[in-house]
């Protein structure tokens, strides 16, 4: 045995390019999730290029559907369009596709769904799965495939702008509550919600924060193609989760209006419901589609 300190060695040849081959290995697969989820882009995007004067009058804002825990998995954005696109040559199917493939893209991994839907209870969730899933995705694992996600969103984004967007003069971006504030122009002080309504149609906080971002938006239509249906197992049970969700809040909502309507909340009760909408706003993020050089009006 020899006491003299020795430098260590460098790994085998072998192992050294096995090493290497795993990485392009990874940003191979990179690649071509990226490629799988921009696939619904026409391939002819010069066939595109618009007059200069033909813009958007005003941003296209698409919510989130709901607002997601830091540790939970994100909801998809509302399928919507914008009429005022079809004049840059953005149609219908085509946009869709934009935010269905987004949510692709932003699809937590497997444990973390599983670990998302035994904690609603939803469905059958088979036991290996839910094994898995406490075994593998400890708090570290879980900022890791936060990182992932937006790393992929980023080289999605980029991507789709490239390749679509902008031949068509446009951009797309994701923004928080404060950032879209200051984007479209909404006064500063205002409320951040239109007024509740004294009615038994539920409206949800995410509506209410629309309607006061109306009149500095494009208009936006639900009249869009059906998703494409789910095959996987665990996909069909994410779409569960995402009904349940959209179903619960609709549920909360319909249940504080009508303590409204009949006089069941008091004041200061209403005032700290509104202060936590308020928070929930502030935590909101959005598409926005705009000008390549922001409007101005």
């Amino acid at each position: 045995m020899s006491y003299y300190h020795q430098e260590p060695q460098p790994p085998p040849y072998s192992e050294f390019h096995a090493e290497s081959n795993t990485e392009s290995q990874e940003q191979l697969e990179e690649k071509n999730f990226i490629q799988q989820t921009t696939q619904w882009i026409p391939q002819n995007p010069h066939e595109h290029i618009l007059s200069r004067n033909v813009r958007l009058e005003k941003p296209i804002v698409i919510p989130r559907l709901a607002v997601h825990g830091m540790m939970s998995s994100p909801l998809p954005f509302l399928r919507a369009y914008s009429p005022a696109l079809r004049q840059l040559n953005v149609n219908i199917e085509e946009f869709t596709a934009f935010i269905d493939n987004l949510t692709i893209v932003q699809t937590e991994p497997v444990p973390l769904q599983a670990l998302n839907l035994v904690g609603t209870g939803i469905g059958f969730i088979p036991w290996h799965w839910a094994l898995a899933a406490g075994l593998s995705m400890n708090a570290a694992a879980i900022a890791g495939s936060k990182l992932t996600i937006r790393a992929r969103t980023k080289r999605y984004l980029a991507t789709v702008n490239r390749e679509y967007f902008e031949p068509r003069g446009l951009k797309a971006s994701l923004y928080k509550n404060d950032d879209v504030s200051a984007l479209v122009g909404y006064p500063m002080g205002w409320p951040e919600l239109a007024p509740a309504e004294m009615q038994m149609n539920p409206v949800s906080m995410r509506d209410r924060r629309m309607q006061a971002l109306a009149p500095y938006i494009a208009p936006l239509s639900l009249d869009v193609p059906a998703p494409v249906p789910q095959d996987k197992m665990l996909d069909k049970l994410s779409a569960k989760l995402i009904a349940h969700t959209i179903a619960k809040e609709k549920k909360d909502t319909l249940k504080k209006q009508r303590k409204l309507a009949q006089g069941e909340v008091s004041y200061e009760e209403f005032a700290e419901e509104e202060r936590k909408d308020v928070k929930k706003v502030k935590k909101m993020d959005y598409i926005v589609i705009e000008n390549l050089r922001r409007y101005q009006s």
